[in-house]
């Protein structure tokens, strides 16, 4: 699987936060067809429609046919695609199709209805030179995180850490680019994570799967968690977090889990600077370029200064939960409109 779960679960999260009396029907382009399906039914979607299709088989050519098909009176579409580069947008507008396109590059142009980017890093004053028209809408910052109701059920229950006693890993349920494994292979003796827990958490599908086996197995501090679904509890009871700056990220910070990022994807540098930025997060740099002795210098720096508990502080201030419900209720504001 080349990309986790992360744009699908954000998609999920917000259509079960839109009122009821709206019909849901979600297309599903995917490589792996049976994992998602998987995932799918794990969550509570009985309301909603899926339609599955394969991404070997379903051209861009072949899509726009099939969401004309689907554009009537009263539509409205939400596209979390990394194909909406400008030309397939403009073929959008040609068929007057209505639509919330999500975003997380700031680096094209943008014709879409509403422009939703949760990012700590995004601003109107990035996303004004990219807006087509006055009339378009802007989702803009953490007010807007887009989470499951897990998440806001259980912010009000986190608390600032004051000491690492728990390290969370984790890097997603896609291709990681081994990052697991490598932040794994490279904290495994640094001497300030010694004695401590730390809770790994991947799947089957990890292609470092059984490197991350061997070397768990070597360690006692290492506890695997495979296909485990319990994310929220484990960064509940976490108190430090090695983890991407994509939907993990957003997730950590609503409950107040201070985060070291490293970016396995371009689209991350806005979320990972954002961060860094707001005094969550210290930004390690991208998985090919990260480097043993910055991990020690921010693990060192984190210890001081109660510098942990002010990071889990921003955290918590930064992020609520709440970003799928003010969402949704711009987006029935849009719809009873049309």
């Amino acid at each position: 699987m080349k990309r986790g779960l992360g744009h699908l679960s954000r998609c999920l999260s917000l259509a079960l936060a839109l009122p009821p009396d709206i019909e849901l029907l979600f297309v599903i382009k995917t490589d792996s067809l049976e994992h998602v399906q998987s995932f799918v039914n794990q969550q509570k979607t009985s309301d909603i429609a899926f339609v599955f299709k394969d991404a070997s088989t379903f051209g861009v050519d072949i899509e726009f046919g099939y969401l004309a098909s689907l554009n009537k009176d009263k539509s409205f579409f939400i596209l979390d695609t990394y194909d909406a580069v400008p030309s397939y947008q403009k073929e959008l507008k040609r068929q007057g199709i209505r639509w919330l396109q999500f975003d997380s590059h700031a680096k094209i142009d943008l014709y879409a209805d509403m422009v939703l980017h949760g990012s700590p890093g995004a601003s109107f004053e990035l996303y004004k030179p990219l807006m087509k028209s006055e009339q378009q809408k802007l989702l803009l910052g953490t007010k807007y995180a887009i989470l499951a109701s897990v998440f806001r059920e259980k912010h009000s229950k986190a608390i600032p850490r004051e000491k690492v006693k728990t390290v969370f890993i984790c890097f997603g349920g896609g291709d990681d680019k081994g990052a697991t494994f490598k932040i794994m292979n490279a904290i495994k003796e640094i001497a300030l994570l010694n004695s401590l827990s730390i809770q790994v958490f991947i799947n089957e599908r990890n292609p470092f799967y059984t490197d991350i086996i061997d070397l768990a197995s070597s360690y006692d501090d290492f506890v695997l968690n495979i296909n485990k679904t319990n994310i929220a509890e484990a960064m509940l009871e976490a108190d430090l977090a090695f983890i991407a700056p994509g939907t993990l990220s957003y997730e950590a910070a609503c409950l107040g889990l201070p985060m070291l990022l490293v970016s396995i994807a371009s689209n991350q540098l806005v979320n990972a600077k954002g961060w860094e930025a707001k005094g969550c997060a210290e930004y390690l740099g991208s998985i090919e370029s990260i480097k043993l002795e910055n991990i020690n210098a921010s693990l060192e720096n984190i210890n001081e200064n109660n510098k942990l508990t002010k990071m889990s502080i921003n955290c918590l201030n930064l992020v609520d939960g709440e970003g799928a419900l003010r969402a949704s209720q711009l987006i029935d504001n849009f719809f009873n409109t049309l």
